[in-house]
């Protein structure tokens, strides 16, 4: 477009594309453990968000992911997947959740301070 507004528009739906890609890609690789817990599919939601990367509401079955996960590395979108499918089996933070977090992805703690460098997104 010639015009800013609609430049940045253009370049907000592409960045939103590109996050929605790269979610899906993970949860590909991700769901097949959680449904083999019994977890079902849940409704994926996609939104600009100031303050984390992701959220799960499991008692109603959704997860919503930050768009910003577009800027970051692969490794780091398939932390934060594997970080809210979890919440459907502990949805706390308690040891518990650690523990499945540390079964499943053994060097979470290294992408999360990776993912902690592009906190600047947020």
């Amino acid at each position: 477009p010639d015009d800013a507004e609609g430049r940045a528009q253009a370049i907000k739906a592409f960045i939103r594309q590109l996050a929605i890609s790269r979610v899906e890609t993970s949860i590909e690789r991700i769901y097949p453990i959680f449904s083999a817990m019994g977890v079902k599919m849940p409704e994926v939601k996609y939104r600009a968000m100031k303050s984390r990367w992701g959220s799960c509401r499991y008692e109603k079955g959704s997860l919503s992911f930050n768009t910003a996960l577009a800027h970051v590395p692969e490794a780091c979108v398939d932390y934060v997947v594997m970080h809210e499918f979890c919440h459907f089996i502990h949805p706390n933070h308690s040891p518990a959740f650690h523990a499945l977090m540390t079964r499943l992805m053994p060097d979470w703690k290294e992408r999360k301070k990776t993912l902690e460098k592009y906190s600047t997104l947020l």
